[in-house]
């Protein structure tokens, strides 16, 4: 897409025009071939931002359009680049710009028991599914074969997005997806959210899911890992495959778990964790040295 070709209504200030084809943060993990359209507010971004070859359209600040001079850039001149980059998307997420609509699709061999709801439009669910009473599946899901989904949970929600300008809170629309692979199993009560600027919240084959437990926009769950009752993992999160996050356990935002790992029940995980490595506490470290200080205070 062209930003020339957004919509008029959006107003915007096109100074150079260029293609994108998705949109996207200084910070985001772009894959083979994505051209991202993103935004600059602080100067200290914009030697990274311009040796990123994923990004190729950028919305710049009015005051610091003399010192962007990189020529590769279609751009957009805003008072509010990150005001302007959330219109932008609330606009396209009104589209078929991140993945295109359809009917929903489910297999004649799935099983969908009275008093579950399932979107109209946007959800495909494979071969002996399960969807239990009260089941909620939003659009943009998407369950591969042989997934369960326990009465009471919600697949596909929108994502806790929100930009503070100073005087609102603007929302930001949920445009990703929730992908559930073959043999995924999410429990009661449970809520897991769709990716937020186009990308997708991934659960991989085997992944269990306990009662009550919150998937944030984003994560990504690796294959035969198990998240027990009440756990948080925050939004963007990457835990690795064999896997086991205990009870009542919070990961926050954009850290990586790695494989192999185990976070202790109630631990409070804000750094990253390496794989094979059993981290317990609040905030959480690794447990060996959890014990040495638990057993130095008793």
């Amino acid at each position: 897409m062209k930003l020339s070709q957004l919509p008029a209504s959006l107003n915007l200030n096109i100074l150079r025009d260029g293609e994108f084809t998705l949109l996207g943060k200084a910070t985001t993990a772009y894959l083979e071939g994505q051209i991202a359209l993103s935004y600059l507010t602080e100067l200290k971004y914009l030697e990274g931002m311009a040796s990123n070859p994923h990004i190729g359209c950028v919305i710049v600040k009015d005051e610091f359009l003399d010192q962007v001079n990189v020529p590769h850039w279609g751009l957009i001149s805003a008072k509010d680049p990150k005001l302007a980059f959330t219109h932008i998307h609330n606009a396209l997420a009104q589209t078929d710009f991140y993945w295109p609509d359809f009917d929903t699709i489910i297999d004649p061999t799935a099983t969908i028991m009275d008093g579950a709801w399932i979107a109209p439009r946007g959800v495909k669910i494979g071969k002996h599914c399960l969807v239990e009473p009260l089941a909620v599946i939003h659009k943009g899901s998407i369950l591969h074969d042989h997934v369960i989904i326990r009465s009471g949970a919600q697949i596909g929600t929108a994502g806790f997005e929100f930009y503070h300008d100073g005087t609102a809170i603007h929302p930001v629309t949920t445009a990703g997806r929730a992908i559930l692979h073959d043999h995924v199993e999410i429990q009661h009560g449970t809520c897991v959210d769709r990716g937020m600027y186009g990308g997708d919240t991934i659960l991989y084959p085997h992944v269990k899911v306990d009662n009550m437990v919150h998937v944030a926009h984003d994560v990504v769950v690796g294959e035969r890992t198990c998240v027990v009752v009440g756990v948080v993992l925050g939004g963007r999160t990457v835990v690795g495959k064999d896997c086991w996050i205990g009870p009542n356990a919070v990961v926050s935002n954009g850290l990586t778990v790695g494989d192999h790992a185990t976070v202790s029940l109630g631990a409070i995980v804000t750094k990253n964790v390496a794989d094979g490595q059993t981290v317990s506490g609040n905030f959480a470290i690794d447990h060996a040295k959890f014990l040495q200080f638990i057993k130095s205070i008793r």
